[in-house]
């Protein structure tokens, strides 16, 4: 029909140029196709220009009458792209006036920018602006602490002990750098769950365990995965645990720390962080003199030591080599290697190790941008320096302002893990060093 088509072209002009709805005439009939090409149009528009989105939400609401949640929907979503916009002080004010619209999302993004300027009272203000459970969370406990450190008051920095002494007994990043503070040790809280032999005798009279054992042990594994989740799927708590520990006295590591995920189980340090090919990792760590506890962090973030893993992104094996950076590494150690030999843990430890070298030497032995440039790249490494370098910040700041939050939360993991690769190597290990504690990026 013609009008449907008419209806169509228009909604395809809008989805091209929603700059076209600030001619209000032209979409003031009060249709139902018209009000959603209407909202769906603001919201394209406010990708570019929110404060243009939000003015023209109020015009059209006098002829649409949208609902209180589409309005605050949209709103919430314009205020969203002026931050991203470099609108921060326009959102802030928005926020204020309106809490409504205050998200988790919103508020984060806020308290890093107040971060990044270390404006210490504007830190304060915006922790009291999140959701309870999430300002009790150990991230923003940590930066309350640190505020009220800033504050300076005796006051203040009563508050502040309180919530550093018990971040401290968290075993974390947080928890670490809170005891770190603090001067006093790390709280590993290590409580392996135990199981007998006979508990785990009993799982290989199941079938699909024992055709799993058998796969697992002629090297097929994608076959085993397959056999073990249909005979793990309906297992008891009890029952997984028990599979967890099976799993990983045959080296089958992986397995084992997807158990204890699958039961919330966090305190067993021997399933949850194992020494798997402790002599590859050894052996290149004094070659290259590199910290073990280092690379094996690397490799428990990267892949939990599945070997045979292969990424979306086409990152392979246990330390997640990038094809193109994984014959660079080789050609510069003089090795030949094809992608599938980057599937073999020896192999791939010795590259990713390389690289990983590599990194730190191009970084002067900084472990934090080392690692955040194996997850991201040193050239976006590189461009946060830059960035920053005008108005220096404390490390802490600087990793909580890294733009990518799963590169934020890698190089906390990989600084944590480090750690807990000490302990259970036997040795004492602070989780930064003297230069890496005072570096200011």
């Amino acid at each position: 029909p013609e009008r449907e088509q008419t209806l169509a072209n228009l909604y395809l002009q809008v989805d091209r140029n929603p700059a076209m709805l600030r001619d209000t005439s032209a979409f003031s009939e009060q249709a139902p196709q018209i009000r959603e090409m209407v909202l769906y149009g603001l919201q394209q528009l406010a990708v570019t220009d929110g404060n243009q989105a939000l003015t023209l939400l109020e015009e059209y609401n006098t002829a649409h009458a949208f609902s209180t949640e589409e309005r605050l929907s949209l709103r919430r979503y314009a205020a969203q792209r002026l931050l991203l916009q470099g609108h921060i002080v326009e959102t802030e004010a928005m926020l204020q006036k309106s809490p409504e619209l205050t998200s988790e999302t919103l508020v984060s993004w806020i308290l890093r920018d107040a971060l990044k300027k270390q404006d210490w009272p504007r830190v304060e203000m915006w922790l009291a602006l999140l959701p309870a459970e999430v300002r009790d969370t150990e991230r923003w406990q940590y930066w309350h602490a640190r505020a009220l450190t800033e504050k300076g008051t005796a006051e203040a920095l009563a508050e502040a002990r309180t919530l550093q002494e018990t971040l401290a007994r968290i075993r974390s990043f947080y928890g670490f750098m809170a005891a770190d503070q603090l001067g006093i040790d790390y709280e590993l809280a290590d409580q392996p769950i135990l199981v007998t032999q006979e508990q785990m005798d009993a799982l290989l009279d199941i079938p699909a365990i024992e055709r799993a054992h058998e796969l697992y042990f002629v090297g097929e594994e994608p076959n085993a995965r397959n056999e073990w989740q249909h005979a793990t799927a309906d297992m008891t708590e009890a029952q997984i645990i028990a599979s967890g520990k099976l799993a990983d006295s045959w080296g089958w590591h992986r397995t084992g720390i997807q158990a204890m995920i699958r039961v919330s189980y966090w305190d067993d340090l021997q399933l949850r962080f194992p020494l798997a090919h402790a002599d590859a990792f050894r052996d290149t760590a004094n070659e290259l003199s590199l910290s073990p506890h280092l690379l094996f962090a690397v490799a428990r973030q990267e892949s939990a030591f599945m070997h045979d893993v292969r990424s979306s992104a086409g990152a392979l094996g246990l330390m997640q080599l990038m094809p193109a950076t994984a014959q660079e590494t080789a050609t510069r150690a003089g090795m030949r290697v094809s992608n599938q030999d980057l599937l073999t843990p020896e192999i791939n430890i010795a590259l990713g190790s390389r690289y990983l070298s590599q990194l730190l030497r191009d970084f002067n032995g900084n472990r934090i941008l080392a690692a955040a440039a194996y997850n991201a790249g040193p050239n976006r490494v590189r461009q946060w320096l830059r960035q920053s370098s005008d108005a220096p910040v404390p490390l802490d700041v600087w990793i909580e302002t890294i733009p990518f939050a799963e590169t934020r939360n890698y190089v906390q993991n990989i600084l944590a893990y480090s750690v807990i690769y000490g302990y259970r190597m036997g040795e004492s290990v602070e989780m930064l060093t003297a230069d890496e504690a005072a570096a200011e990026f």
